[in-house]
């Protein structure tokens, strides 16, 4: 089962702390309005959130892989994204990834 609230979470989480953008500023680049991106940050009804083309806009917006914004893990890791740094936290251990990794 699909965590609505959980991706909402996410997608303010991103948004706020690690891209630093308001609601307006992210409604007005992806062409949406800035109650588009309220009302999916609180997963209301009706407001596309289960839309996986527009989640999927989203994840690029944020340049995240599509499944970190649906899920939050992958392979037993939890993945934040700190602008174009990616840390991994693993059982309680932050590992950072070198400059040069792909």
């Amino acid at each position: 089962m699909v965590d609505y609230e959980a991706i909402g979470r996410r997608i303010a989480e991103q948004r706020k702390y690690f891209h630093k953008v308001s609601q307006e500023k992210m409604a007005e680049d992806l062409g949406m309005y800035q109650a588009d991106i309220s009302n999916l940050e609180k997963a209301k009804k009706g407001s596309g959130i289960t839309d996986l083309s527009r989640l999927d806009l989203i994840a690029e917006y944020f340049d995240m892989p599509l499944e970190s914004l649906l899920f939050g893990k992958k392979d037993g890791m939890m993945e934040k994204y700190y602008g174009d740094k990616l840390k991994l936290e693993y059982a309680g251990k932050r590992k950072k990834i070198p400059k040069n990794h792909k």
